[in-house]
């Protein structure tokens, strides 16, 4: 991979006096669509950090709800994320980042866990864009996320993010992927509601058009609206939790093609040294996600 190019960096880290108010984002997010980047952009580095955080009771136990996730005086694994978004929403709507929002494709995502955390602790969030790197499919970055009591930090989530570029290089043969897909056990079926990317933004405060309805969606080239990533992360680690009876640590998910609502999908996993592995599948074994759990 090839670094792209640095200019001249937010003040980071900015301080946020609280997270609340930043209704008008979205919005801001939309107009990015208008950034054409040409050749490889000036990429620069940025921090944002908001402290004092608790979790708002009433938006967790909507979360729970919507991702199957059992009641606990814990927070679930994924839920720092979910808290944080507005603050991945801030810094990449800032007028210093080059590329359009709604041209970004979510790749991976890998969380790590210090300790559990109580559902009322309050968390200081921090957000860094760290450099891009040029790859044979285009631009990719990174949102690092950390979640801190003080000077402990509790929580870390890393966020990879690719924008398409003209290859450099020929296209790699994926044709044999789905065939060669393990057939893990047990297996149970997942059925995806197709009010599911409107129910998770409510919850999340993420409205990205293409989640939330297949008319939106369609302006976008997508046939029909399409799950958020970390809503399926979510559906499946609670599913996992209770079928192998364990409170996972950490997580690290390759999201590997979009999962079109309505949709019917199968849950696949089994146990493997001290964590599980497992994949989301729809019909003809189409990979929506693997993941491993420890």
């Amino acid at each position: 991979m090839v670094a792209a190019g640095n200019k001249k960096p937010f003040a980071p880290p900015h301080e946020l006096a609280e997270l609340h108010g930043l209704a008008g984002l979205p919005l801001r997010a939309a107009t990015t669509v208008l950034r054409r980047p040409r050749g490889v952009p000036e990429f620069p580095r940025g921090a944002v950090r908001v402290r004092q955080v608790t979790a708002d009771v009433g938006k967790l136990k909507a979360y729970r709800e919507v991702c199957g996730l059992a009641s606990a005086a814990t927070l679930p694994l994924t839920y720092p994320h979910v808290r944080a978004e507005s603050l991945h929403l801030w810094l990449l709507a800032r007028p210093e980042f080059p590329l359009p929002l709604l041209g970004l494709v979510y790749l991976a995502n890998r969380i790590e866990q210090a300790q559990p955390i109580a559902v009322d602790r309050a968390l200081d969030y921090a957000v860094r864009l760290d450099a891009a790197q040029r790859t044979e499919r285009g631009l990719e970055f990174e949102l690092m996320t950390t979640a801190s009591a003080g000077r402990v930090q509790l929580w870390e989530g890393v966020n990879t993010y690719l924008y398409r570029m003209r290859r450099e290089a020929p296209k790699p043969d994926n044709k044999a992927v789905s065939a060669t897909l393990p057939r893990l056990e047990p297996q149970q079926s997942l059925s995806v509601p197709g009010d599911t990317g409107r129910r998770y933004a409510a919850v999340s405060g993420d409205y990205n058009p293409i989640h939330l309805h297949p008319l939106s969606a369609r302006l976008f080239g997508f046939p029909r609206a399409i799950a958020r990533g970390m809503w399926s992360a979510a559906r499946c680690l609670a599913l996992l939790e209770t079928a192998y009876a364990t409170a996972p640590e950490k997580m690290r998910l390759r999201f590997r093609q979009p999962l079109l609502l309505p949709a019917q999908t199968e849950l696949r996993s089994r146990k493997a040294g001290e964590g599980v592995e497992f994949l989301l599948v729809g019909k003809r074994d189409r990979l929506y996600l693997e993941e491993t759990l420890s």
